[in-house]
């Protein structure tokens, strides 16, 4: 008896590819369909808790109707059938991959769904950085996407804002 080992390709799969694959009223479904079906004997695909933390959103918006209930479960078991409930973690070091249902990571998720309000309120853009951005365009003759673009290096002797 031989064993062979094969280094299977790990895939992370954005949430809305996943919804692509799922409902085949989007335009790329067929498309996303075909593609994961040839890669899925040599790779394996991986969710995170920001896939899970998308759903839950149908949690804390208080939209809990049976039509609401059963798309959130049809989006938890593609996501455990597809990734075999492959899970991708990050940490201060590094990234993990363990197994996990999909339900176990949406309960951790719910428990601590105020510090991901929070998280996510301080992500949001504010007044002020608008402003500051309006202000060095108005001031310098710059956008933030030319400014973005300076090399750090040349910043002070760029000839807009020397």
């Amino acid at each position: 008896m031989e064993i062979i080992l094969v280094k299977m390709r790990k895939v992370y799969l954005d949430m809305n590819i996943i919804r692509d694959f799922m409902d085949e009223s989007r335009s790329d479904h067929l498309k996303i369909k075909g593609k994961i079906e040839l890669l899925k004997d040599k790779s394996i695909f991986l969710y995170s808790p920001a896939h899970i933390e998308e759903i839950a959103r149908i949690f804390r918006s208080g939209n809990e109707n049976e039509k609401a209930m059963i798309h959130m479960y049809e989006q938890m078991k593609v996501i455990s059938e597809l990734t075999d409930n492959n899970e991708v973690l990050p940490s201060y070091t590094n990234i993990k991959i363990k197994q996990e249902h999909s339900q176990e990571c949406l309960k951790r998720v719910l428990e601590d769904y105020e510090s991901t309000l929070f998280v996510e309120k301080l992500n949001e853009p504010n007044i002020k950085k608008k402003e500051a951005n309006i202000s060095v365009q108005n001031d310098w003759g710059i956008d933030k996407k030319e400014l973005g673009n300076i090399n750090p290096l040349d910043l002070f002797s760029h000839e807009k804002l020397n």
